[in-house]
């Protein structure tokens, strides 16, 4: 008897674990769609949409980042609790909860930051894109579709690889307006947008090199902008280092020294 129930009860957690974990013939297992909906739902809170798109563009992969940034909460709130747990007891479990969400928004940040740094190095390359064009369609007998080949050499990363991917499309089909919406799109930026368009009009009507006269203002803006971004990327950095550290202050002397206070003033 006891051996029938011990089979039983050995076939039934067998059973359960296989039909938990096994995928059937209609799709992914109980535990690959739960897992898979966590995760869904870890990166729509982590990485919205707007970002994994961003993030996309600049081929990094959502589900990566989401692991960096789940990685550094982790480390956070396990650094923090073992290093309160002797002082707070209990409470350094709250210290490793707040440390773990702070990681979380760090990783968080440095997804976005990742998408700004590559458009700031695209924004460095727009003043030798249209100084060269222009001056290379003046020359006689050069197409649009030559002028920007030739221009090509030119540029810096990653704008270089954008105008190639540009061109290649012009090439296949040509489409002049298709390729440099796409161009525009990647960068979301409205600069960009007009750069785009009096690029793609390259291609429709006779280019005179004052093209890009009217947008000068605005390449100078960007100028600025792409520096600008590298300094609020590191300050972001710095802000959220800094209240982790003032978090950790906290935790080890603040929160003790408050202890000591308030016991000493009862005492009294």
């Amino acid at each position: 008897m006891q051996i029938a129930l011990i089979a039983g009860f050995f076939s039934s957690i067998f059973a359960l674990m296989c039909f938990v974990f096994l995928p059937s013939k209609y799709g992914d297992s109980i535990f690959g769609v739960t897992v898979e909906s966590a995760q869904n739902r870890l990166m729509n809170l982590l990485t919205p949409e707007d970002i994994q798109e961003k993030l996309e563009i600049i081929d990094k992969e959502p589900k990566k980042v989401l692991l960096n940034a789940l990685t550094y909460g982790l480390l956070f709130g396990l650094i923090g609790t073992l290093a309160t747990f002797k002082k707070l007891g209990g409470l350094s479990i709250m210290v490793g909860i707040i440390l773990a969400l702070l990681g979380l928004v760090l990783g968080r940040i440095a997804a976005e930051q990742e998408y700004s740094k590559w458009q700031a190095k695209v924004f460095e390359g727009v003043p030798t894109l249209v100084n060269f064009f222009p001056a290379f369609l003046e020359v006689p007998g050069i197409t649009p579709r030559e002028a920007l080949a030739l221009t090509l050499p030119f540029l810096s990363e990653p704008l270089k690889s954008e105008m190639w991917s540009a061109l290649d499309v012009i090439q296949r089909e040509g489409k002049a307006k298709k390729a440099m919406n796409n161009f525009a799109k990647r960068l979301k930026h409205p600069c960009i947008d007009a750069l785009a368009i009096r690029l793609a009009s390259a291609w429709d009507a006779k280019v005179t090199p004052d093209l890009f006269d009217d947008l000068m203002d605005q390449i100078e803006h960007l100028k600025r902008e792409a520096a600008s971004k590298k300094t609020a990327v590191n300050t972001a950095f710095l802000a959220l280092v800094g209240v982790i550290g003032c978090v950790a202050l906290l935790s080890e002397f603040g929160l003790p020294a408050y202890k000591f206070i308030t016991s000493k003033f009862i005492g009294f």
